[in-house]
């Protein structure tokens, strides 16, 4: 089977996403974070159910699992054990080091970095979504999906108020709706035969706004969702316009490369950035926003392309093993297009 050319788009909107998840560790306000958060990580999400390699593995589910395993645990305990490192000596006296030890090991917002949460979330909610599309790939009507996924996310939510189950399972369920949304869009070829109509376009110009501003700021990881029906129109209608909005994006020389690289290499920034920032803001006092962005993001960057040099590195770090046949793709950034 020919391979497929690999999407720009999904790197672009990953690039845009992981500059937004740095932007709001800096000093922004509180307005502007409350319109990131409405959409910022149910567009990430949403990007991991496009790429899913659904033809691979759906028949092949222990391969999915153990590819995972891979890509996103082992970076997640190699982070876990430098930040720990950096937490011990800055913040030990602060909480219990067996406190620490006991958040990375359940993957629960672990405190010695913010971002970490992430990986052990991620690693759930795709086992769960390939396995959920493995169980309904025999659904006759094209809802029933959309009905099961649906239900399984509002499960996620109101779980998540009752009890916070280990390696974020119940936000790994709260966020499947977003991630099915993802898949079916990739099924629908978007960006190659499907773009969004019009009448929806402007319609999510007007509900995610409104949407936001009653729903108020959200935080996944905190499982502070506030009014959940506020939380789905809110992520769904900001995706909606957010890769439209890339569509057109692409075409800009200047700036689509410069979007689709740091989507390539989404994977150190997100685990890296906050203690970057951290040493860099106690190092010098600054305090403006735009260059702990750019510094931020420029040396995890760096230190990507430093760890990649490194054939080890590379994977205990980014998780990507050698291969003879054909390179690793980086587990945050965009796969081809086919379903």
């Amino acid at each position: 089977m020919e391979k497929k050319a690999r999407l720009k788009e999904i790197d672009v909107i990953k690039g845009l996403t992981i500059t937004m998840v740095v932007l709001g560790h800096t000093n922004i306000s509180h307005h502007i974070e409350t319109i990131l958060s409405g959409f910022r990580m149910p567009l990430f999400f949403l990007a991991a159910g496009f790429v899913v390699s659904t033809n691979k593995y759906i028949d092949h589910y222990h391969q999915f699992v153990i590819s995972k395993l891979w890509r996103l645990v082992v970076p997640y305990f190699t982070a876990s054990a430098l930040l720990f490192g950096f937490w011990f000596i800055r913040f030990a006296d602060d909480v219990s080091p067996w406190l620490a030890v006991k958040d990375i090991f359940t993957g629960n917002n672990p405190r010695i970095g913010a971002p970490l949460w992430f990986l052990p979330c991620l690693f759930s909610a795709e086992l769960i979504f390939l396995g959920t599309l493995i169980i309904t790939k025999s659904a006759k009507h094209p809802l029933t999906r959309w009905g099961v996924f649906l239900a399984l996310s509002f499960a996620g939510v109101f779980i998540g108020r009752i009890v916070q189950i280990p390696w974020n399972l119940d936000i790994a369920l709260a966020i499947q709706l977003f991630m099915y949304f993802g898949y079916d869009l990739k099924t629908r070829k978007l960006y190659r035969e499907y773009c969004f109509p019009k009448w929806m376009i402007l319609a999510s110009l007007i509900i995610f706004p409104t949407a936001v501003t009653l729903n108020g700021e959200i935080g996944i990881s905190m499982r502070s969702y506030n009014n959940v029906f506020l939380f789905f129109i809110a992520g769904l209608t900001g995706c909606i316009l957010i890769m439209s909005i890339v569509r057109y994006l692409v075409k800009i020389k200047g700036v689509s490369p410069v979007f689709t690289y740091i989507g390539q290499h989404s994977l150190t920034i997100l685990l890296y950035h906050t203690v970057i920032i951290f040493i860099f803001v106690r190092a010098t006092h600054i305090h403006v926003q735009f260059i702990q962005l750019v510094v931020g993001m420029s040396l995890a960057l760096a230190l990507d392309w430093l760890l990649r040099k490194l054939p080890i590195a590379k994977t205990v770090f980014l998780g990507e093993r050698s291969s003879k046949k054909s390179g690793a793709t980086p587990v945050l950034s965009g796969e081809t297009a086919s379903a």
